[in-house]
């Protein structure tokens, strides 16, 4: 009688035994499984970032491309302008030489051929 319950309490350990290494079996694959997604959704935000890095490092080229050619055309204009404010002076100077101070009183119009 003692041999049986010993029996059946030996088996009963097994079978407790048995279910939870299955049980654990069953929550590794599980932790497994969450452990794949887990990494591939991080492979994934990873591409995404540097994805996204290389856009921005390419835009900020572009802008600073931009941002030179801006100023490098403002630059030129500035130059353009005080070529021409220059030349402009060249020409007051050279009027008031050729026609004197008469002309500076009176209008810049042409004078009348009669």
């Amino acid at each position: 009688m003692l041999s049986r319950k010993l029996e059946e309490a030996l088996g009963d350990a097994r079978q407790q035994i048995s279910e939870t290494r299955g049980l654990a079996a069953t929550k590794e694959r599980s932790t497994q499984s969450k452990i794949i997604d887990l990494e591939t959704h991080l492979s994934r935000n990873t591409s995404e970032i540097n994805q996204l890095r290389r856009s921005k490092e390419e835009v900020e080229r572009r802008y600073q491309s931009r941002l030179q050619d801006v100023k490098d055309r403002l630059e030129q204009s500035d130059t353009t302008n005080r070529s021409l404010q220059n030349y402009v002076q060249f020409l007051k100077a050279s009027y008031t030489n050729v026609f004197g101070d008469l002309a500076l009183g009176g209008s810049l119009r042409s004078p009348s051929p009669i």
